[in-house]
């Protein structure tokens, strides 16, 4: 990616709140858990508002790729591979405003393989595009950079799309860096699955190797609705809604949250129980534990 300098302290444009240091939520083993949350980013589809419109979709894409989907939000580009259009994020980090982008990219297929279906665990990567808000300049949002490759997820060859009926929420960091929670969906056997999927932003540019401006760091099962199977559609099928709520936890000496995720209890049938998760630094992923 091209080389700008980053300032600190990340955030959001249309801010974030306070920490609630309220509420103790019991997990399955009784351990309290405390309850912290940010407020979702709140933007508008065409930009954020008292700001220049951001770029469109259809921009990022072709940054991304390379190649010009003619206005299209999905579009074949090489080997068999497909863009699309997943999901947008404006955010500053103290003085620099952001904009960023995201697609994913199908697997490239090759010869017979494009007449087979995808399996299950073949994965779509995702990918971002990156601009940069320059007062004065024209257009407004400059172009920092573009990564073809910042994680995997989904299934079936295909992303987790967004679910535009949860917030999405974050964690800024003291050093610029950004946890950024999309919720997702996907559906299987009748059974729509909701999931969180994790997005961390570095306030500092990469230096090359491994380094990432973004990356994917894991997706956390987070409920599930099975009312397209069950009830009048199928009465052996009891109806079961569920959706599990985000708790950010601080911990001193540690910059990326603990995440928790509390389950309410099922209409009296089973107790509110809460799961935790960690950043595994070895494998840059969140891990169950």
């Amino acid at each position: 990616m091209k080389r700008v300098s980053v300032a600190m302290a990340c955030v959001l444009l249309a801010g974030w709140g306070a920490q609630d240091a309220g509420g103790q939520l019991p997990d399955g083993s009784g351990q309290a858990v405390p309850a912290t949350a940010t407020a979702p980013l709140q933007a508008s589809a065409s930009g954020v508002a008292g700001l220049p419109p951001v770029p469109d979709a259809r921009q990022v894409l072709s940054l991304i790729s390379d190649v010009d989907g003619d206005g299209a939000l999905s579009y074949p580009i090489v080997n068999g591979a497909t863009i699309n259009h997943w999901h947008a994020h404006a955010f500053q980090s103290q003085q620099t405003r952001y904009y960023t982008g995201f697609a994913w990219l199908s697997p490239s297929v090759y010869g017979s393989a494009q007449a087979h279906y995808p399996e299950p665990g073949q994965q779509a990567v995702l990918a971002q595009a990156t601009f940069v808000l320059t007062p004065g300049a024209e257009p407004a949002w400059r172009w920092e950079g573009s990564e073809l490759d910042i994680g995997a997820f989904g299934g079936y060859g295909r992303g987790n799309r967004v679910d535009t009926a949860r917030q999405v929420q974050s964690w800024p960091m003291p050093d610029g860096d950004l946890l950024l929670v999309v919720p997702a969906l996907y559906d299987d056997s009748g059974i729509t699955q909701r999931t969180l999927e994790l997005l961390h932003f570095s306030g500092s540019l990469p230096q090359g190797g491994d380094d990432r401006r973004w990356r994917h760091l894991g997706t956390l099962d987070a409920g599930s609705d099975n009312s397209a199977s069950c009830g009048e559609a199928n009465p052996r099928i009891a109806c079961r809604d569920v959706t599990g709520q985000l708790r950010f936890v601080g911990e001193a000496g540690q910059t990326l949250p603990v995440i928790w995720l509390v389950f309410p209890e099922n209409a009296g049938k089973a107790p509110m129980h809460a799961v935790q998760y960690r950043f595994d630094p070895q494998t840059r992923q969140y891990r169950r534990r």
